[in-house]
């Protein structure tokens, strides 16, 4: 069985023809996530018997160094590994990529934080760049949870993308 897709490979192949441009946080999907042993290490006992202290743990290695995971995020991600089953890291999905970004929506770019472990700015714009045709925004002092530690600069993304199309 062929895992579902991430993220912007399910924003990319959704037939939503009124939405003008999309801003992809972090776009699973379009390659092949890296993790590590530190981070499997962390999302092993997760996935089996999550509690909040195990939430916390692999929260705080998503996030840029200085800060913190707030209790509801703590609380979502324990849910998530109680009532979700991960595929863990999946295979990129089909790619529609630009041709939805570019012509049935209009534009988009795609950004990142300076510490996404997942998903790191040096492979993540090369990806973005031949897949989306689009710009890969870095986000300072931010990891994998882009809009928990920076959601002003998600902001500024938005309203820029907003004022070209």
């Amino acid at each position: 069985m062929r895992a579902p897709p991430l993220g912007a490979a399910v924003a990319l192949a959704a037939p939503i023809e009124a939405v003008r441009g999309l801003v992809l946080l972090g776009p699973g999907g379009i390659m092949r996530v890296r993790v590590s042993p530190r981070v499997m290490s962390a999302t092993m006992p997760w996935l089996l018997a999550s509690t909040p202290a195990r939430s916390g743990r692999l929260l705080q290695l998503m996030l840029a160094d200085g800060h913190m995971p707030s209790p509801a995020l703590v609380q979502w991600m324990t849910l998530v590994a109680r009532h979700i089953r991960s595929s863990l890291a999946p295979a990129p999905a089909a790619r529609r990529g630009a041709a939805a970004l570019g012509k049935a929506r209009g534009g988009g770019d795609g950004a990142t934080g300076t510490e996404d472990i997942f998903l790191p700015p040096d492979r993540l714009g090369p990806a973005v760049a031949r897949q989306l045709r689009a710009n890969l925004a870095v986000i300072p002092n931010a990891g994998r949870l882009v809009p928990e530690e920076q959601p002003t600069a998600v902001l500024s993304l938005v309203n820029d993308l907003s004022t070209r199309l």
